[in-house]
């Protein structure tokens, strides 16, 4: 059983290894035009996708298999089949109704795909370099509630709610990431 725990979380990182990896630079002779509306976004889309010889990357918020959005998504999969290398980010919140069938579907096409984040939850992630603390390290949010430590609000909301929250301060300034779970109704 813990091999396959162990398979399958080097499963999930070979499917997102391609996202690390170094985006393409901006380079001179590019051409950029404005899309206005989807009548004209979606069918530029699929021409380009269809014109690709070296590879596409794509980041979408909401993914559907439904009208123009299914005619580009019908298109990253002809690419891929024809063999350009096709990266497809989607955010897991936008697109948390997407059926699971069709993620199936694009990677059985051959395309790389990354879902950014999970549709069950929403982090938020804030930074800066001040030094509002007058503790220095890193604190979870058991710590902060143990100690009555950190920001007090924050703290107690995010415990109310079923939340997890990190808290790292230092000389170099603070890092403060909450994470919580989306409500599934709304009462």
């Amino acid at each position: 059983m813990q091999d396959s725990a162990f398979q399958d979380g080097e499963d999930i990182l070979h499917k997102l290894a391609w996202y690390a990896q170094r985006k393409p630079v901006y380079t001179g002779g590019n051409k950029v035009e404005l899309l206005k509306g989807g009548q004209t976004l979606f069918p530029a889309l699929v021409k380009a996708i269809d014109a690709a010889e070296r590879a596409v990357w794509m980041a979408v918020y909401l993914v559907s298999a439904i009208g123009q959005s299914g005619e580009v998504l019908e298109a990253l999969k002809r690419a891929a089949r024809r063999g350009v290398p096709v990266y497809l980010v989607v955010d897991g919140f936008g697109s948390h109704d997407a059926p699971a069938l069709l993620w199936h579907e694009l990677e059985e096409a051959g395309i790389q795909l990354a879902i950014y984040r999970e549709a069950h939850q929403i982090s938020i992630a804030v930074a800066d370099d001040g030094h509002g603390f007058p503790f220095k390290g890193t604190f979870s949010l058991e710590d902060l509630l143990k100690t009555q430590t950190g920001p007090r609000t924050l703290r107690e909301r995010v415990s109310s709610l079923g939340g997890d929250m990190l808290l790292e301060t230092s000389e170099q300034g603070t890092r403060l990431k909450l994470t919580v779970p989306l409500a599934r109704e709304v009462v």
